[in-house]
């Protein structure tokens, strides 16, 4: 009797232990990992207050940010005290286009709740979404240093 209470006991901290592991977050190491969304769905997250990044594939910045975002994302992943954290690749033509718009017109999309409004020049950038709109962003429209300027911001968040 003494023996199956000690297996049991032995098998039960065994779950727990797996179980408590499977729950951790891995380390993201790549925008592929990272909770990816849509152009036309960058408004209607789930969450109140919501960070969007913008890149692209071949984007030298895009990838010199990469390190700090992922470290970004995964503490997001984990601990609900940062902002969830999603990336949108303005690569994919299919489902995000319109969104990059390589024009000279500045186009200040601060407080629209419109998507369709929401337009870059380049990658990458970054949008703050608080309540269903934008209430900020980085982007080469607004600044010409948007990785530095990105970089800051998400430091300032860490």
């Amino acid at each position: 009797m003494v023996r199956n209470i000690k297996k049991l006991s032995v098998l039960f901290l065994t779950i727990i232990f797996l179980v408590t592991l499977s729950s951790c977050t891995k380390k993201i190491e790549d925008y592929g990992e990272m909770d990816r969304i849509v152009y036309r769905s960058i408004l209607t997250q789930k969450a109140d207050n919501y960070l969007v990044f913008v890149y692209a594939n071949e984007c030298r910045y895009c990838e010199e940010l990469k390190p700090l975002l992922c470290e970004y994302a995964t503490k997001a992943k984990k601990n609900n005290k940062y902002m969830p954290f999603f990336v949108v690749n303005a690569d994919n033509k299919r489902s995000n286009n319109g969104l990059v718009k390589n024009d000279d017109e500045y186009d200040d999309f601060t407080n629209t709740t419109d998507y369709t409004e929401i337009h870059i020049a380049t990658t990458p950038a970054l949008i703050i979404v608080k309540n269903g709109s934008v209430s900020n962003f980085i982007s080469s429209k607004k600044t010409q240093t948007p990785a530095s300027e990105i970089r800051s911001y998400i430091q300032n968040l860490m």
